[in-house]
């Protein structure tokens, strides 16, 4: 039986519901019929589940699906494409069919109407209330559809928090009274109490354009001379639709300013955090005032702050932000880790002088548990030592309770002197290989500072993901020789996880030997599992020792298919598609390539070069990207596109250009966003 129990759309149709006389779809334009004709669906699952003799419940509100607006007698049964029979490694599809169920709706009274909504509106507005009490409050507004609890609806919208707005929106989406809903919300956009968050824009935007146009027809299956018109009538929607949304939040924009604080710092916030559409849209939207900005972020809640912070940095990236980023600096114990750390970095990035005094501070006296953000922002300073903190940081890393041992170990591997070296390596030998993979790499990362071959000798005994920075240390001083031979070794350990990791490594690092023994250890999986691939099949039942066999197989397959230092050929590709066993097959299939190959660049604020060439090679910089390119034979023609900011943009395909040249390799540039 699948386990799924949502879809990427947010509609599942593994059941489907029979009513008789039948009831309406209240989201049938949302899903089938609005804006775009239909959504893609799919999502994550957590996976098969073998069926027993005990029941399995799988709970469901009709409501979802069908919406009994008129009293009567009613009949239903479901359907379900849920359970599949297994034939091996196939899964046959069925289709159970439930017994019918027979009730009778009744109408509900004006008075029970009022009360419903009236009840479900003081659960909302409880600050008191569970999250459970508050989404079963909501849920009940979305379905009594009544003119009371639509006015409900939009006033919720307009409420600033953190938590699923989803059932407000679905109530505003589905309700039979469209033009109440259109005027309800319009409204509220000047109300100076109500925020203008980005479920109530959304919710306004679509339920205005469906309250002004007819549905989209079903797509036409069978008809090629109809299936055009009805795509450029989707795009003539879909640009109507972008034209109405700009208008909405420029209006939002201009309504900000006489809002109070609460619901002006939710407005700013929507503004700030509206998805991109073009590289342009990086930039602060809609003019917003720096002041306006500053006073508003101050009030937003925690998780809001980090969003911006970690988001949407550029579009708030100015002087001002410097001052109210002190602020939260200094009430200690009222912003989460995660923030406080983000917060570091970009005071740091505004002010370095500010930033730096409290760096030097956390440095002193961290907080304990200091999360990843805070570790990275305390390691931002241009010092190669800071000779001053020897004797904390070895103090700490002795004491018999360090609680903040994972910090320490970073900034010992970032800014300790050789003059503590003896006393890291006694608290290091402890544990040695035993610590946490972080604290590994960062002690490790200090002995290739200070005592180099010792640092060595800890990189050949456990070289791996463990490593990572220790790695990228020991590549840029030009020793990956004198380890990788020690990590080739570890491809044949009876510690399959061990193994993999080992792959993953050489295909990140290793040279052409690395490339050699990887085709040893596959073909010898492949003799010693190639009569047992029907067992490759990942399920409740499958033994620990198929487990990390398919585990294994994934990380050999994904390494000589993915590596950095080298280009499967297409003879190549296709013995490694005959080596693989069961559904790895199908990866090695994807990597037969053939001229033009497609490379696309995403270029993000903050964020290094992310490319795909071909689905098949990620490159996280640009020095990775070229090398790449220049292991393609000349002559290959590429189709390069991208999207990021056009300063970005034109310095990395001007590097693309030149390695081309370089290599007698022919680029094609796509329009770039």
């Amino acid at each position: 039986m699948s386990t799924r129990g949502y879809d990427r759309s947010g509609r599942l149709d593994m059941e489907q519901f029979h009513v008789s006389p039948p009831g309406r779809d209240p989201l049938h334009d949302h899903y089938q019929a609005g804006i775009y004709g239909g959504f893609i669906g799919g999502g994550l699952s957590g996976g098969d589940k073998e069926l027993t003799a005990d029941s399995e419940i799988i709970r469901e509100d009709l409501n979802e699906w069908v919406a009994l607006d008129n009293p009567g007698h009613y009949s239903l049964f479901v359907t379900s494409g849920r359970v599949s029979h297994r034939n091996g490694a196939k899964l046959d599809g069925l289709t159970l069919h439930s017994n019918t169920l027979e009730f009778d709706a009744v109408e509900a009274s004006p008075a029970w109407q009022v009360q419903t909504a009236a009840t479900a509106a003081a659960t909302l507005a409880n600050a008191a209330s569970s999250p459970d009490e508050k989404s079963a409050a909501a849920r009940t507004l979305r379905f009594l559809d009544t003119p009371d609890s639509v006015r409900e609806l939009a006033h919720q919208l307009t409420q600033a928090g953190d938590a699923s707005r989803w059932d407000l929106e679905a109530g505003i989406l589905g309700t039979r009274h469209r033009q109440e809903a259109v005027a309800t919300l319009e409204a509220q956009l000047a109300a100076p109490d109500a925020g203008i968050t980005a479920a109530f824009l959304s919710a306004l935007a679509e339920i205005k354009f469906l309250a002004e146009h007819e549905p989209m027809p079903p797509y036409p299956e069978h008809d090629t001379e109809q299936q055009l018109a009805w795509i450029a009538r989707r795009d003539a929607r879909v640009k109507e639709f972008a034209k109405l949304t700009d208008e909405l939040h420029a209006e939002a924009a201009r309504s900000a300013a006489a809002k109070r604080p609460a619901a002006r710092a939710a407005t700013v916030y929507m503004l700030l955090t509206r998805p991109s559409r073009a590289a342009s849209d990086w930039k602060p939207l809609n003019g917003l005032p720096e002041d306006q900005v500053v006073s508003a972020f101050a009030l937003m809640t925690p998780r809001q702050q980090s969003d911006l912070l970690q988001t949407f940095w550029e579009r708030l990236k100015t002087p001002g932000m410097a001052t109210v980023l002190e602020a939260i600096l200094d009430r200690p114990g009222q912003a989460d880790d995660q923030l406080r750390g983000t917060v570091t970095q970009r005071l740091y990035e505004l002010d370095p002088r500010a930033g730096r005094t409290y760096i030097l501070a956390e440095i002193r006296h961290p907080q304990p548990n200091s999360g990843r953000a805070m570790s990275d922002a305390l390691t931002l300073l241009p010092d190669e030592t800071l000779p001053q903190f020897d004797e904390i940081l070895a103090a700490r890393l002795e004491s018999d309770s360090d609680a903040t041992m994972d910090l320490d170990a970073r900034l010992i591997g970032r800014y300790a002197t050789s003059a503590i070296a003896p006393r890291v390596k006694a608290a290091y030998q402890k544990s040695a290989g035993d610590w946490a993979c972080t604290i590994e790499d960062d002690f490790v990362s200090y002995f290739l500072r200070v005592e180099p071959d010792y640092g060595l000798e800890r990189v050949r005994a456990k070289a791996g993901r463990c490593m990572t920075e220790s790695l990228k240390i020991v590549v840029a001083a030009g020793h990956w020789q004198d380890v990788e031979q020690s990590v080739i070794a570890r491809l044949n350990t009876a510690d399959t996880w061990a193994a993999r990791d080992a792959a993953e490594t050489l295909a990140k690092y290793g040279t052409s030997k690395a490339q050699k023994a990887l085709w040893q250890r596959i073909r010898a999986f492949h003799e010693q599992w190639a009569d047992r691939g029907a067992e490759f099949v990942i399920g409740p039942a499958t033994p620990r020792e198929v487990n990390d066999a398919i585990s294994l197989q994934f990380g050999l397959v994904e390494s000589l298919g993915r590596a950095q230092a080298w280009l499967l050929d297409n003879d190549q590709s296709t013995e490694l598609e005959s080596l693989a066993i069961a559904g790895a097959r199908q990866n090695a299939a994807h990597w037969h390539w053939h001229s033009p190959i497609e490379i696309n660049l995403i270029l993000t604020p903050g964020v290094p070069v992310i490319a795909s060439i071909n689905d098949q090679f990620n490159p996280t910089d640009l020095a990775s990207l070229q090398a790449k390119l220049a292991q393609y034979p000349s002559g290959t023609v590429f189709h390069l596109s991208g999207f990021g900011a056009p300063d970005r943009l034109a310095a990395v395909t001007h590097a693309i250009y030149e390695t081309a040249s370089q290599n007698a390799l022919i680029i094609e540039a796509q329009p770039m966003r």
